[in-house]
């Protein structure tokens, strides 16, 4: 490993591949040869919502809001974000974010690569993040058909509650 790399973050690939509409994610560490950092940008279209939430068993990880404004789900909370806002996150805290109308750019920066990796579960599809809206995901210390079975009932409740 070289003592330094310079890695423009907009040079990355996206990784998203468009399969989450008017959200890129362009992740850092393998093109910048990092053994303990992890680096990554987010750009999310005016009003989108993460496709996603998800948590970790042991990588703590810190949003900082570069550009726009928006809306963070943590776990039953929901924190207003706005430029240079900077969130440091627990492992085992569920996280999802959603533009504000003006869209937002996120850098997440996190510790060494987990072997474990991230639990992604589907974040709510309908009505706008409120902490009325528990969002009851699961991370990857419960087994999959358990997860996904919760996954579905948090979304059904979800969709009821905005019809």
């Amino acid at each position: 490993m070289s003592r330094y790399k310079v890695v423009n973050l907009l040079d990355v690939d996206d990784a998203t591949g468009g399969r989450a509409p008017g959200i890129e994610a362009r992740f850092g560490r393998s093109r910048l040869d990092s053994r303990d950092l992890g680096i990554s940008l987010f750009r999310y279209a005016p009003d989108v919502r993460s496709t996603f939430a998800h948590s970790h068993k042991e990588q703590e990880e810190a949003y900082l809001v570069v550009r726009g404004s928006g809306r963070m789900l943590l776990d039953d909370e929901t924190l207003d974000l706005r430029e240079w806002d900077v969130v440091r996150v627990a492992p085992e805290v569920v996280r999802a974010f959603e533009a504000g109308s003006d869209g937002m750019e996120i850098v997440a920066v996190g510790g060494p690569r987990p072997e474990e990796g991230a639990t992604a579960s589907p974040a709510p599809r309908t009505g706008r993040m409120r902490p009325s809206h528990r969002l009851s995901v699961v991370d990857d210390r419960q087994d999959a058909s358990t997860s996904l079975n919760v996954v579905r009932k948090a979304l059904a409740a979800l969709a009821s509650k905005s019809a």
